[in-house]
């Protein structure tokens, strides 16, 4: 198998060298300034990863609500990937996922006072969002730190502590979509999944991986897992069984998977990929496998799944015993305080930029 994957490896070598020379070349066009970028006049935050899916970037947004949203008047701005409708979309609650996407749907039920729109063309959303609501104060720019188009006044880059970048290689044989280069671009850096008895040591470590300019702070958080909770109103109240099957639609669902395998007995993973539709023949899937287990299994899924999981016509059985766990990021010991200080500064001094920008040197 490791034969395989190497001799793979060898074979899209050519094409990662193409896909590095293309990225490297449009982002050496923006920094120059031959590319145009847009500066939006409200402060706006990015929280973005240099990798595709699985860092916890609706963790982090849902994290930044928190600490902001009783201080500011908050919008959020996402692509709504995968979602059926067009164009710019503010979404409710009630939208279904297929229509907003799943991660603004769950932002949204979330935090229902918080504004929250799709568009993925991000400088038409910036300016659809802002004539809307004028009086909105951050904007919080979900999954754009690539998205050069727009330069958001403060970057938060995530790193996955599972999955280090300088381990990592280009598309398509690795999971970087950028070059490890654009950390330069981040006011912050999250290594996120970090273990919650993280060592200071290993934080020493990292930073020296990641060898960070002055200018740049340094953060780690970990994940918090809440209690199963039913996906629907007339399920079950949970208790543990003798089998769960952890069932995922997300982009890495190892830490997911291995949570329940440290709190329940025989778990058996039903992995789909991120942000997966799931088919007629998914939910025959699903049901066939329940019924396996004699029904005597849980079905616990992510938050993010049980969004698209929820307007689906699954058996009864299957919703009777189907249940999502909540996450939320938390940062570790007194970090709160420090992203907080550093966006209040931004904030404070951002004189709201004009228009389309072009770099002089």
């Amino acid at each position: 198998m490791e034969r395989n994957k190497g001799f793979g490896k060898i074979l899209l070598s050519p094409v990662a060298g193409i896909y590095y020379l293309v990225v490297a070349l449009r982002n050496a066009l923006y920094d120059t300034g031959i590319f145009s970028t847009y500066h939006p006049k409200t402060p706006t935050i990015c929280v973005g990863n240099l990798t595709v899916g699985g860092t916890g970037k609706t963790p982090h947004i849902e994290l930044l609500i928190g600490l902001l949203a009783d201080k500011y008047r908050l919008a959020v701005l996402s692509r709504g990937y995968k979602r059926s409708s067009k164009g710019y979309k503010e979404v409710t609650v009630d939208d279904t996922s297929a229509e907003a996407g799943d991660e603004p749907l769950q932002i949204k039920h979330k935090f229902p006072q918080i504004k929250v729109a799709v568009n993925a063309n991000r400088k038409d959303g910036i300016d659809q969002l802002t004539f809307t609501h004028p009086d909105t104060e951050i904007i919080l720019l979900d999954d754009a730190f690539q998205h050069r188009k727009v330069t958001a006044g403060f970057n938060i880059l995530l790193i996955d502590y599972n999955r280090p970048i300088w381990e990592d290689s280009m598309l398509p044989i690795g999971n970087l979509r950028d070059t490890s280069s654009q950390i330069k671009r981040a006011n912050v850096i999250i290594v996120t999944k970090c273990p919650s008895c993280m060592k200071p040591l290993d934080r020493r470590l990292l930073s020296k991986k990641l060898n960070l300019y002055p200018y740049q702070t340094l953060l780690f958080s970990s994940t918090e897992y809440d209690k199963p909770t039913p996906l629907f109103k007339d399920a079950q109240t949970f208790s543990a069984t003798p089998n769960t099957i952890a069932l995922t639609g997300i982009a890495e669902p190892t830490p997911f998977i291995s949570h329940l395998e440290s709190r329940y007995k025989n778990v058996t993973p039903l992995a789909f990929p991120d942000h997966h539709n799931f088919t007629t023949k998914d939910i025959s899937q699903i049901a066939e496998l329940f019924n396996k287990l004699g029904k005597a299994a849980n079905i616990i899924t992510t938050e993010k799944d049980a969004k698209r999981l929820a307007s689906l016509n699954l058996p009864e059985d299957v919703k009777n015993y189907l249940y999502f766990v909540p996450i939320k990021a938390k940062l570790s010991e007194d970090s709160d305080t420090v992203l907080l200080n550093k966006i209040v500064k931004y904030v404070r001094e951002n004189t709201g930029n004009r228009g389309f920008y072009k770099r002089t040197h």
